[in-house]
C-alpha cells in the first residue's frame, strides 16, 4: 500500500476533524487496541504543532505502512522542539495543568523519532 498523505491548517479545531481519518487509515494495518494509541499520540503531537511549534502554512501528515505497523510522520516549518524535552519526564505535579504530552506520546508509540533541519521538523511515530 502506498502512503497516505494529509494536509492540517494551523488551528486546534483541524486536529479532531484529523484525527478520525488517520485513525480509520491506520484500521487496516493494526489492531483496535493500537489505534487508539496512534489516535492519542497525533492529537497530543498535533496540539504540541499547534501550541508551541507556531508553523508557516500547513502541518502534512504522512501515513506508512510497514511490514508490521504503521509510521505517522508529522512535518511543519515552525518552532524546532527545545533540546532535552523530548526526554523529559512529565511533571510529578497530578495537578499541573500541562507539560504531559510528550510523555504520553512516548508511551503510545512503539518508536519516535525527531529530527530538525533548514527549518523543518519532522516527528516520526512507530506503532505495531
Amino acid at each position: 500500500m502506498e502512503p497516505m498523505r494529509f494536509r492540517m491548517p494551523v488551528e486546534l479545531e483541524a486536529i479532531d476533524r484529523l484525527a478520525p481519518e488517520v485513525r480509520a487509515a491506520a484500521a487496516a494495518h493494526l489492531p483496535e487496541d493500537r489505534l487508539v494509541a496512534v489516535e492519542i499520540a497525533l492529537v497530543e503531537a498535533l496540539s504540541n504543532v499547534v501550541r508551541h511549534g507556531h508553523p508557516a502554512g500547513e502541518v502534512e501528515i504522512e501515513l506508512r505502512p510497514l511490514a508490521r505497523g504503521i509510521e505517522v510522520e508529522i512535518a511543519d516549518v515552525g518552532n524546532p522542539i527545545p533540546p532535552g524535552l523530548l526526554e523529559a519526564e512529565a511533571p510529578d505535579d497530578p495537578l499541573a495543568e500541562s507539560g504531559r504530552g510528550l510523555a504520553l506520546i512516548r508511551t503510545c508509540a512503539d518508536d519516535l523519532r525527531y529530527e530538525s533541519s533548514e527549518g523543518r521538523n519532522r516527528l516520526t511515530l512507530t506503532f505495531r
